[in-house]
């Protein structure tokens, strides 16, 4: 039987009918980072914005990157410490594992082997929290078992985005919580052939 995460990318090739090389899945989304999301110290920095693909990360890694962050983190004596240390390497390995080239949701984003070590060395930490956050929605919108809105809820949030009330309670990185789900919506409208 197949990976879930390796169905779900053949579900977005076929609908997609591969945005990337001919046969090659295009990646599921594509996040445009600019050049503060890396290092100043990196040799390489990039000069201006640049797209980082992002794929769904198939069981077999999530186990991977969490007993590899249990194994950094095991002698940690402090359990609060602990707790910290195995979430920020476990997120760290995810979002290395899920960054991909844009057009081509097969291969790393990383030109060289040690993906985790890379984005542990050369991103910011905002710009791993930036990808994670993306990541997560990205799987919960893709996932089976996720609740869909149902139409009177859709029709609720358009009259809400239209008299600007959407947003009057909610604070800054909630809202920009909402918004980046806009933007994902965006993205699927617009970009995703609809029909044959």
């Amino acid at each position: 039987m197949a990976d879930p995460a390796t169905e779900l990318l053949e579900q977005y090739y076929n609908a997609t009918k591969g945005k990337g090389a001919v046969g090659v899945p295009a990646a599921v989304r594509v996040v445009t980072l600019p050049p503060s999301s890396f290092v100043t110290s990196w040799e390489k920095r990039p000069q201006a914005p640049v797209e980082v693909g992002l794929r769904i990360v198939g069981e077999a890694a999530l186990l991977a990157e969490q007993r590899a962050a249990w194994d950094v983190s095991k002698d940690i004596e402090d359990d609060g410490l602990k707790v910290t240390s195995m979430e920020s390497h476990a997120i760290t390995g995810i979002v290395a594992a899920a960054m991909c080239k844009p057009k081509d949701a097969t291969a790393s984003w990383w030109d060289a082997p040690g993906a985790r070590n890379q984005v542990r060395t050369y991103l910011t930490p905002a710009a791993v929290k930036r990808l994670w956050e993306e990541y997560e929605l990205l799987d919960r919108m893709l996932s089976p078992v996720s609740e869909q809105a149902d139409d009177a809820t859709v029709a609720t949030l358009a009259e809400m985005v239209a008299d600007g009330s959407l947003f009057a309670d909610l604070n800054d990185e909630e809202e920009a919580r909402v918004r980046r789900c806009f933007s994902m919506i965006w993205d699927t409208t617009t970009r995703v052939p609809t029909g044959g």
